[in-house]
């Protein structure tokens, strides 16, 4: 793709839009995945203590219970925050969760109404209970109790899907063979134009003909920990965020934004001008901040036994413009 004389002159240049030959695009990506390092250097979301790789009793990654409770709180995760899938699986090790074949054989785990509410208030946790009891058993039958150490393996289980397999993959198996994306990775990677998709699928097709695959293991965690604390999916928290200058997705908001507040200065000046040249006054003590209900009684409707009274505090221009900047005031 030629870019035109304008775009050359850019700072920030779309890493989508860019070919693989053009040495920006893995020079933008690179510098915008630095600036989300440092700015998630302190480790302090809650993926970094209770993500999946943190879940298991057993400290030795090299046994098959360490893969099964590390597969088994990826089966949790689905939709549910880490908070609360930490909750569930500390409630499943305290009722003894060791290996598949031991849960089986655990009356307060194999149970699917205790399973149920050791699994609540994660979402679809009557679903969840379903499929840990199907996999477990598949487990036993086929794999000897152990976990499958392959992706096709891993997706056949019940409830397992990609981004589950990918990461159970990395974690249980270190063995890096794709991407987990979740909602986190696929929003992030939208808004900063890494990729253009529609799908957490389609995102990691994308992100794996991107990213060096030795950012494969480590991108996961660090994304979705920025997307917890500043990229946030409602209320992102851009003028925190050090890629803000950088990126796409403040560069539409932001303009927008900008403009609003730019506006309704402008139309807030004009107003109090124009009160002013009507002799009222411009300001008002914080303590005189009408409430609602007095906003209300300003501009009452009028009763049908007196159809053509109008206040008389909104009766002129003055006025209705005051009841307007009162209105805004009180709704902040």
């Amino acid at each position: 793709m030629q870019q035109n004389s304008s775009s050359k002159d850019k700072k920030y240049y779309s890493v989508r839009e860019l070919e693989d030959s053009d040495p920006r695009k893995m020079q933008q990506f690179m510098e915008q995945y630095s600036l989300i390092e440092k700015m998630r250097k302190k480790r302090d979301a809650p993926v970094d203590s209770m993500g999946c790789d943190q879940s298991s009793s057993f400290q030795d990654k090299n046994t098959k219970e360490y893969r099964f409770q590390t597969l088994v709180s990826l089966m949790i995760s689905a939709q549910t925050k880490d908070q609360v899938t930490d909750k569930a699986v500390q409630n499943l090790r305290g009722a003894g969760m060791t290996n598949a074949e031991e849960f089986l054989q655990n009356p307060k785990l194999k149970d699917p109404d205790e399973l149920e509410k050791l699994l609540y208030p994660a979402s679809f946790y009557k679903r969840k209970a379903q499929y840990i009891l199907k996999t477990c058993k598949v487990l036993v039958e086929k794999y000897n109790g152990d976990i499958p150490n392959t992706i096709k393996g891993l997706c056949d289980l019940p409830g397992v899907g990609p981004k589950m397999g990918y990461l159970c993959l990395t974690h249980a198996w270190d063995d890096v063979q794709g991407i987990g994306v979740d909602v986190h990775v696929h929003r992030i990677s939208n808004r900063l134009e890494w990729v253009d998709s529609s799908t957490p699928e389609k995102t990691r097709a994308q992100l794996e003909h991107l990213v060096p695959k030795d950012l494969w293991k480590p991108i996961n965690t660090l994304l979705v920990g920025f997307g917890q604390t500043i990229c946030r999916p409602v209320g992102p928290k851009c003028k925190d965020c050090a890629v803000s200058a950088n990126c796409a997705y403040f560069a539409k908001i932001g303009s927008k934004n900008e403009k609003k507040r730019k506006l309704e200065k402008k139309q807030n000046q004009i107003e109090e001008e124009e009160e002013s040249a009507d002799g009222g006054s411009t300001t008002e003590d914080e303590d005189d901040t009408p409430e609602l209900s007095d906003i209300e009684d300003l501009v009452k409707t009028p009763t049908k036994t007196d159809s053509n009274h109008v206040p008389a505090n909104v009766e002129n221009s003055a006025g209705k413009r005051k009841v307007r900047r009162l209105s805004r005031k009180a709704l902040g």
